[in-house]
C-alpha cells in the first residue's frame, strides 16, 4: 500500500494533539502514513476558504486522503480543505456544526450519551441531526478521549503514581482533604515508591503543603518541571495510580496503561455527563475510590484495559483510508 496522506488540522492545545498523535501512532501499525500537521486558519479565514473553495497551507503539501479535526476551532479549516483538496474528513468530537458534514465522528460516550441502536458494532450509534433531518451512522462514541498511552510490560509493583488535579467547571475543590487522602495512600503503602504530579489547575498551595510533610516515599513533581511524554513514560512503569476524580482524561490514560486504577474524590458541582462517565467506570469496578481501596485495596477490581484508539484506528482505517 502507498502512503496515506494525512492532514492534522491543529488548535495549538495539548490535549488534542494529544488525541490527535494517538490516534496517529494506532494508524501506523496498520498502513504507511504521510502526516503533516497544520494550523488552523482563524475563523472568519476559514469560512470564507470554505465558501471559496480555498485553502492552501502550504503549496507543497500532497492533496490528502484523511482529514483530522481536533478541536472546535479548526472544524471550519477543515471543512475548507476538504472542499478545496478532497480527502475524508474525521473530527475527533462532538462537533458544534452539523455531525452530517464530517464523513466520521469519534466523540466520547459522556458527549454523546445516546444508547446503541445500529449494527454489530455496541459503539456505533444513529442518530438524527435536527437541521437535516436526516439519519446518519457516521458517529463512534469512545471511552474517554483517545490518547498516545499504551499497555505497558515494564511496570513495577513498587512504584506508584499520583496524578493530581484541581478545580474546574465540574469540580470544586477540598485541599485538606485531598492532601489527608494522598498521605493516607503513602502511610498505607510504605513499601511503593509514590510520584505526584499536579496539573495546570492545581492550586500552588496543595503543593507547598504537601512538601512539607516528612513522608520518604513521596517524590513530587509539579507539571512546570515535566517534560512532553513524561505522563505515559510513568504511567509505563508504575504498577499503581492514583488519580483525583476531576482529571477525567488522566483517568482514561492510566487505564490505556493497564493500571490498577484508584480514585481520590473531589466535591462536585452539579451532575453532569462527565461525571456520570467517571460513576460509570465506579460502577463497572473499572477504578476503585478511595473509600473501597482503604478495605479492599484493588482485589474488587475488575481488570479493565482501554485500547481505544487502536479499536478507533482499525474502524478509521476500513471506512476512510481503505476506501481512499
Amino acid at each position: 500500500m502507498t502512503n496515506r496522506v494525512v492532514w492534522c488540522l491543529t488548535d495549538g492545545k495539548p490535549g488534542h494533539e494529544n488525541q490527535t498523535r494517538g490516534l496517529i501512532a494506532s494508524l501506523r501499525q496498520r498502513c504507511p502514513l504521510d502526516v503533516h500537521f497544520i494550523p488552523a486558519l482563524p475563523a472568519q479565514r476559514a469560512a470564507l476558504g470554505w465558501l471559496r473553495g480555498r485553502f492552501s497551507p502550504d503549496g507543497s503539501l500532497p492533496p490528502p486522503h484523511l482529514i483530522i479535526a481536533a478541536g472546535h476551532s479548526t472544524h471550519l479549516a477543515a471543512l475548507a480543505a476538504r472542499r478545496a483538496h478532497g480527502g475524508r474528513l474525521l473530527v475527533l468530537m462532538r462537533p458544534s456544526l452539523p455531525r452530517g458534514w464530517f464523513d466520521l465522528c469519534l466523540i466520547p460516550e459522556h458527549d454523546l450519551p445516546v444508547p446503541s441502536s445500529t449494527g454489530n458494532d455496541k459503539t456505533e450509534v444513529t442518530t438524527n441531526v435536527a437541521d437535516t433531518n436526516v439519519a446518519i451512522t457516521n458517529v463512534i462514541s469512545t471511552r474517554g478521549v483517545l490518547n498516545v498511552v499504551r499497555p505497558s510490560s515494564r511496570q513495577d509493583d513498587r512504584r506508584g503514581l499520583l496524578l493530581i488535579g484541581g478545580p474546574s467547571k465540574h469540580h470544586n475543590w477540598d485541599e485538606r482533604a485531598t492532601t489527608s487522602h494522598v498521605l493516607e495512600i503513602m502511610r498505607g503503602e510504605p513499601a511503593i515508591e509514590w510520584t505526584l504530579t499536579t496539573s495546570r489547575r492545581t492550586p500552588p498551595s496543595i503543593v507547598r503543603r504537601l512538601q512539607q510533610q516528612p513522608i520518604e516515599n513521596l517524590h513530587l513533581i509539579p507539571f512546570e518541571e515535566t517534560q512532553p511524554g513524561w505522563v505515559p513514560a510513568q504511567l509505563a512503569a508504575a504498577r499503581t495510580v492514583f488519580v483525583s476524580e476531576d482529571s477525567v482524561s488522566m483517568v482514561y490514560e492510566a487505564l490505556s496503561a493497564a493500571a490498577d486504577v484508584g480514585l481520590l474524590p473531589v466535591p462536585r458541582r452539579r451532575a453532569s455527563r462527565v461525571i456520570r462517565g467517571i460513576d460509570r467506570l465506579v460502577e463497572e469496578q473499572a477504578v476503585i475510590p478511595f473509600d473501597k481501596w482503604r478495605t479492599h485495596r484493588f482485589e474488587q477490581r475488575e481488570p479493565v484495559v482501554l485500547q481505544e484508539a487502536d479499536r478507533c484506528a482499525r474502524i478509521v482505517c476500513e471506512r476512510l483510508l481503505d476506501a481512499a
